[in-house]
């Protein structure tokens, strides 16, 4: 849940996923955040003011987390399924894939 210090509201990002259960990235420079549920969806959301920049789907399994590049410029994302994707958060592509076929159940975490 994020809480809007101005308003007094909790309902910032309301509706955003289908899950209650988000996972949560700051980029850098603090002008974006990646939201994801315990699905398949990252969305990312332009601040102060929380507009939607982009919703994507990219990785099989369900995501277990995410977290920006230094720059702010990539984000990255891992799944149930041991897979790590980047991706551009100017377009949205994808930069990178990897997986790792000897270890189909393996969950990475980025921190």
């Amino acid at each position: 849940m994020l809480f809007d210090l101005q308003t007094a509201s909790d309902d910032v990002l309301e509706n955003s996923h289908h899950s209650s259960q988000h996972l949560m990235a700051l980029s850098s420079d603090g002008n974006v955040l990646a939201t994801a549920d315990k699905g398949r969806e990252v969305k990312f959301w332009r601040l102060p003011d929380c507009t939607a920049q982009a919703s994507l789907v990219g990785h099989v399994g369900q995501l277990t987390d995410i977290l920006f590049s230094a720059d702010g410029r990539t984000l990255f994302s891992t799944s149930v399924n041991s897979s790590i994707k980047a991706r551009s958060v100017a377009s949205g592509r994808f930069v990178m894939d990897l997986r790792d076929p000897q270890q189909p159940r393996v969950s990475y975490h980025l921190r």
